[in-house]
């Protein structure tokens, strides 16, 4: 491990855009956390700047499961808006044991919360938020000292509908919300914000 800044990536909030745009001028893990990477070497990780993204968890999550979907080769049927929404639900609610492929993984322990907090500290020096994804780059690359680019796209997972109401019932906007409550107190998410 060098001095390089430190990126933790949380899933779906455009990591692979991060490492595209910007590879070999920071540290990349996988999507290990805060507690996985300081393990590798202490004196480091407490020197080196930590950033990182946050996404409205709504979002996140709807972004984790059409990736999961996909990757899992499953029938979308995206003419079939009950049937997403149901699919949706028992993915979401379905305990870890009876999950299969890392879809459900990714959802509850590789959160901004766990990812990022060490023994209930918050160990980033800087957390972006998704949504000002173009203002977040240019502090990114200014601290990478990296020249200005037009960000590319990556690994966008596929999304046949823009908006959440088509396959969130109430039960999961409030699992969602149990889960993902300190991102949502500490940026000020909302469910009606969420962008697709």
């Amino acid at each position: 491990m060098n001095d390089l800044p430190i990126f933790i990536h949380v899933p779906r909030t455009g990591g692979n855009t991060m490492r595209y745009t910007y590879r070999g001028k920071f540290q990349h893990f996988g999507h290990d956390t805060t507690e996985q990477v300081r393990m590798r070497d202490p004196r480091r990780f407490e020197t080196c700047w930590k950033y990182g993204f946050v996404r409205n968890p709504w979002d996140r999550y709807c972004s984790l499961y059409y990736h999961f979907v996909n990757s899992r080769n499953q029938e979308m049927r995206p003419t079939d808006l009950d049937w997403q929404r149901e699919n949706f639900h028992d993915w979401l609610h379905t305990p870890y044991e009876r999950k299969k492929g890392r879809g459900w993984e990714w959802t509850m322990n590789q959160c901004p919360n766990i990812m990022f907090h060490i023994d209930g500290e918050l160990v980033m020096n800087r957390v972006f938020r998704f949504e000002k994804m173009r203002d977040a780059h240019r502090v990114v690359a200014n601290k990478l000292e990296a020249p200005p680019i037009n960000l590319p796209h990556r690994k966008a997972a596929p999304r046949h509908f823009r908006t959440k109401e088509l396959i969130v019932d109430p039960v999961d906007i409030a699992f969602i919300a149990e889960h993902s409550a300190w991102e949502i107190e500490r940026y000020g998410y909302r469910y009606e914000q969420a962008s697709r």
